[in-house]
């Protein structure tokens, strides 16, 4: 009796996982189903993005806490959290704990003030920790939180996205963030004035992108601004605009679709000339 062929299990692990990394939305779901040698494989897939939010059901979280620390520290990646108030304290309460889990993180959305003084803290155990995505509320918990501890360093952090807050000061970005290379300010009207003192005074810098939404326009940089700046300090800026989402929509399309802004941002730059 003839044996159906087997593949090697090294093989047949690899064509499921990129199956299911080609359009995870898609088919990992029923991927997961195929068999529990499959589920093994491409269970982490699940996890490698997590978004804890005031509409996360318990079944989710329960499920998660589950999971041992070891699994979420090398599987996380991406985090997404946010809190408002009249959250449910039992939601908080079990997203901070998952959050100290998951300390292989390297891209972290924050959104919301409620409760973010306990949130902080946490970040500092994060060594990969390269991306960091700042609502309003939560620029101004993080600012204050740097000021409160003038000692402490994030080495890893090269990415920063955040909306108008003080965050940006040329003592804090050389002390406290050394490895930042790349910000982008949403609403940067309120940013304009102080962006040709931070190129001067930030020359790790290597891109400064002013996000704009989609119901605002410009043309060129502020006349006032553009004057100030060196042709070198221009190469370094990039304005894009983009339509005005919800962070938990443009999160979702990150981590699903790999349409960061930054990729918009250096696709920008390149039509520009500003870059290779």
């Amino acid at each position: 009796m003839r044996r159906s062929p087997h593949l090697p299990p090294e093989l047949e692990q690899r064509i499921f996982f990129q199956a299911a990394e080609a359009d995870r939305r898609k088919t990992l779901d029923a991927l997961l189903l195929v068999a529990r040698r499959v589920h093994e494989w491409l269970e982490p897939l699940l996890y490698r993005s997590l978004s804890l939010t005031p509409s996360s059901s318990f079944h989710k979280m329960t499920n998660l806490m589950q999971k041992s620390a070891s699994f979420l520290s090398t599987t996380v990646v991406s985090v997404l959290l946010e809190s408002t108030t009249g959250m449910d304290d039992w939601k908080w309460k079990y997203g901070l704990f998952l959050l100290k889990k998951t300390v292989g993180i390297q891209d972290l959305t924050l959104m919301g003030v409620t409760f973010m003084d306990d949130v902080f803290p946490v970040i500092p155990s994060y060594p990969r920790l390269r991306t960091l995505t700042l609502d309003h509320k939560a620029a101004f918990c993080f600012d204050k939180f740097l000021h409160g501890h003038p000692g402490l360093v994030f080495p890893a952090l090269t990415h920063l996205e955040y909306s108008h807050g003080g965050i940006l000061d040329p003592k804090k970005v050389q002390s406290q963030l050394p490895a930042l290379s790349h910000v982008m300010v949403n609403f940067p009207f309120y940013f304009s004035s102080s962006l040709s003192t931070l190129l001067r005074d930030v020359p790790q810098f290597e891109r400064v992108v002013l996000k704009y939404t989609s119901q605002e326009k410009f043309d060129d940089l502020n006349p006032h601004v553009g004057n100030a700046l060196t042709p070198d300090d221009r190469r370094r800026v990039v304005q894009i605009v983009v339509a005005d989402e919800p962070t938990e929509e443009l999160w979702k399309k990150k981590t699903r679709e790999n349409l960061s802004l930054w990729k918009i941002a250096e696709d920008e730059a390149k039509r520009d000339g500003l870059s290779e």
